[in-house]
């Protein structure tokens, strides 16, 4: 089960937490199978960061997933659906305690069969079926490669369901397992910048894995030119207990 998601934060309070940055996986040794090279450093860093119990954290960034068109084009999408009253395109709002906005559009798969988006804002289904499109193939290749790290003792990792019969291993987790995708924007302009009230509380999402990405901030808007940085205000427990904020780069295109 996976949930993927494009977020777009418009404006956050500053913060004083201590940062932490995720390890990183260049997408396109991923996908350079003819290279044993980079087959080896692929297994190393997933190993190292997500199926290595004593030293992951369970979080890993995939970088150079999606071309800087596609991806600015779907964020430029949003923001314009955003600004023509988003309430009116399929869109869903809720205010959180701080005056934080969040505004969605979601589809959902279901057995390898993705549905639209919901959204009668002209372009914005175009302009997110790429990214959808993406992520689906990345995660998949992805779960590709952690089955076959944790197959190197010749035994397959196979997951039971109630059927005694009925099991099933990393690649049919992605390709038969529900999903949900969102794309959210959060507008914290009418937020105080001195309130210390988080946005969301603590909580741990459901489902096999969440993938999505990293929240973009608006840096400036000229007319139809907007100019995207990466956002601050995710935080995360790491498996020690402290709790930091996660420093996002503008390499990072899908985090894990």
């Amino acid at each position: 089960m996976r949930f993927s998601f494009g977020i777009v934060a418009l404006s956050l309070a500053k913060s004083t937490w201590a940062s932490w940055s995720p390890p990183r996986l260049d997408y396109r040794n991923v996908i350079a199978t003819d290279d044993s090279n980079a087959q080896i450093i692929v297994r190393e860093i997933l190993t190292s960061s997500l199926l290595e119990a004593r030293t992951s954290q369970g979080v890993l960034s995939l970088t150079h997933v999606f071309p800087e068109e596609v991806k600015k084009g779907m964020l430029q999408a949003m923001m314009e659906c955003y600004d023509r009253e988003p309430s009116d395109y399929g869109s869903k709002s809720i205010v959180y305690p701080d005056g934080t906005k969040r505004s969605t559009w979601s589809a959902g798969v279901s057995k390898s069969v993705r549905s639209s988006v919901t959204s009668s804002c002209e372009g914005l289904a175009e302009k997110m079926e790429p990214i959808r499109a993406l992520v689906d193939e990345a995660m998949a290749n992805l779960a590709d490669e952690m089955g076959q790290a944790l197959n190197q003792g010749g035994q397959d990792v196979v997951f039971s369901t109630d059927s005694e019969s009925d099991e099933y291993g990393f690649q049919d987790l992605v390709e038969e397992g529900e999903q949900l995708d969102h794309f959210h924007v959060y507008d914290a302009s009418l937020a105080s910048a001195h309130d210390v009230t988080k946005t969301l509380e603590w909580h741990t999402d459901f489902g096999w894995a969440l993938a999505f990405l990293p929240g973009q901030l608006i840096a400036s808007k000229e007319h139809e030119n907007v100019e995207f940085t990466p956002s601050k205000g995710f935080y995360i427990k790491l498996s020690d207990g402290s709790e930091e904020q996660v420093s996002f780069s503008s390499e990072d295109d899908l985090v894990i």
